[in-house]
């Protein structure tokens, strides 16, 4: 009986547990607190996660994405150019985007 809240105990302390990894950066989310969002980035690592908090989390290493442009040469040819955008995310802005823009901010800015 004891092992058993032992273990019980054990596997609700690391169920409450989210983590940002490397090349990652995050926001706290808390439900009942005003402001819910907190304006403190927070680093990689382990983070108690209890009832009514939310770790959003964003990539802020480079990125690089595939578009293809369709340009009109001079003879009025239509030529489809393939070009590459590497973008990252501001740690500093990373409260910014996320109220202003939110989680989808390559198909709204790039």
């Amino acid at each position: 009986m004891r092992t058993s809240l032992l273990l019980l105990i054990a596997l609700l302390s690391t169920a409450c547990a989210n983590f940002i990894r490397p090349g990652e950066a995050g926001l706290m989310y808390r439900a009942l607190k005003r402001p819910a969002l907190q304006k403190e980035v927070l680093a990689p690592g382990r983070y108690k996660i209890w009832g009514f908090r939310k770790l959003v989390t964003y990539d802020v290493t480079s990125l690089n994405r595939d578009e293809v442009v369709h340009c009109l040469t001079a003879d009025n040819l239509h030529v489809p150019v393939t070009v590459t955008v590497t973008y990252h995310v501001k740690k500093d802005k990373l409260y910014e985007l996320h109220t202003q823009v939110g989680p989808q901010y390559y198909e709204k800015l790039i």
